[in-house]
């Protein structure tokens, strides 16, 4: 039982869908208690200690990452992108740096409507023609490339496959989306099962 346990732990920080970047341990000064504040609200103070975890260690991958996500929350999305960026640059074979970069843009793309120039030009980073009209679905086609790296890396990743089918679901492709769901309510998703009931239900 205990070995499994180590197994299990390794594989979460280590492995597909791990969090930790080359230089990043679970003891890392910072790491514990910028999680901490994040789960608190207390972004800014969450921030201060990924800071100083990099500063220490500037290719701790999973810093940028709980970084791009602190920022978020503070709306601060330039600054976000540019962080989720480079946790997936630094570990690239951590399925969650993907999947979270994905979520940051299809969360761009629901905020174009309110917010149009709220990354200011950090769309262009990776749509390069875009504009401040661009419409919502420029942002959700590039979070579905970011969603299927995810998939690539860890393919029973259920979150991967549930936020994917929700992207396609925004592109109006509910004959991609419906697959992916079901995918994701197999492998456990809590809210995939009544999506199925909702919008799958006829497409089967």
């Amino acid at each position: 039982m205990l070995l499994r346990l180590l197994m299990g732990l390794f594989f979460l920080l280590w492995g597909p869908m791990g969090l930790l970047g080359q230089d990043c341990v679970p003891e890392a000064p910072g790491l514990q208690r910028s999680q901490m504040a994040y789960d608190k609200g207390q972004y800014l103070k969450a921030i201060r200690h990924l800071d100083k975890l990099l500063k220490a260690a500037p290719t701790c991958a999973v810093a940028y990452h709980w970084k791009g996500r602190c920022l978020t929350a503070i709306e601060e999305y330039a600054l976000a992108y540019e962080a989720h960026t480079l946790a997936c640059e630094l570990a690239p074979e951590t399925a969650t740096y993907w999947l979270a970069r994905g979520d940051f843009k299809r969360l761009l793309g629901s905020l174009r409507l309110q917010q149009p120039t709220a990354c200011g030009d950090c769309g262009k980073q990776w749509v390069p023609d875009i504009t401040d009209a661009a419409p919502p679905a420029r942002y959700w086609e590039s979070a579905v490339l970011d969603y299927k790296k995810a998939l690539q890396l860890a393919p029973n990743a259920a979150p991967a496959h549930y936020a994917l089918a929700l992207t396609y679901q925004a592109l109006g492709q509910p004959q991609k989306a419906c697959p992916h769901m079901a995918q994701a309510a197999e492998l456990g998703h809590a809210e995939a099962p009544t999506y199925l009931d909702q919008h799958c239900s006829d497409k089967e």
